[in-house]
């Protein structure tokens, strides 16, 4: 094998395994290639081939390949804590899962500034196969449904939403208001 070209190497680097060998005459031989990507998204890299003793020039071939970054998958597409009691906190799991073979950096916050809503965790870093539970709690102080939005941004992977809702149970909060006055 001809050793990568350095201008590809910001594309991805490779290894061929063996990166010498022979061939048995009308036999065939098998050559592992090790791609690490350096860009997310599609590319093609020459791999060139040359045959000792020959006056042919290299033989050509490309490593096609999509590099992807880390996935995390969600225990809940969103989270819903329905009639609530006021002005205590009310907890709700939310299992982040990294599905890759890569470690998956990760920052959480929610969308408004003023949230009834907050999350225990804000960033981490998952291992590969590695899950956290994450506990987003809900303390709500009025009788009108509260949405907000937690966000999952993922290291050069997807980003992540989960819509939450939650309105205070009325009689709850007519109790509150009986015990203020």
């Amino acid at each position: 094998m001809i050793a990568q070209d350095p201008s590809t190497l910001s594309i991805a680097s490779y290894e061929a395994i063996p990166p010498v060998g022979s061939v048995p005459p009308n036999g065939s031989t098998k050559v592992k290639i090790k791609v690490i990507g350096e860009k997310l998204g599609q590319f093609r890299l020459p791999v060139m081939v040359s045959i000792a003793g020959s006056v042919e020039p290299p033989l050509q071939s490309s490593v096609v390949a999509n590099c992807v970054g880390p996935k995390i998958s969600l225990s809940h597409e969103n989270i819903k804590w329905g009639p609530t009691t006021c002005l205590i906190d009310n907890v709700r799991d939310l299992v982040l899962t990294n599905d890759s073979e890569i470690p998956a950096p990760f920052k959480i916050f929610l969308k408004n500034a003023r949230s009834k809503f907050r999350v225990d965790v804000r960033d981490g870093v998952l291992s590969p196969r590695e899950s956290v539970v994450l506990h987003v709690i809900a303390c709500l102080d009025d009788t009108i449904v509260h949405k907000d939005q937690l966000h999952i941004i993922v290291s050069e992977g997807e980003n992540l939403m989960v819509p939450l809702s939650a309105k205070v149970r009325s009689s709850g909060y007519k109790r509150l208001h009986l015990l203020r006055n």
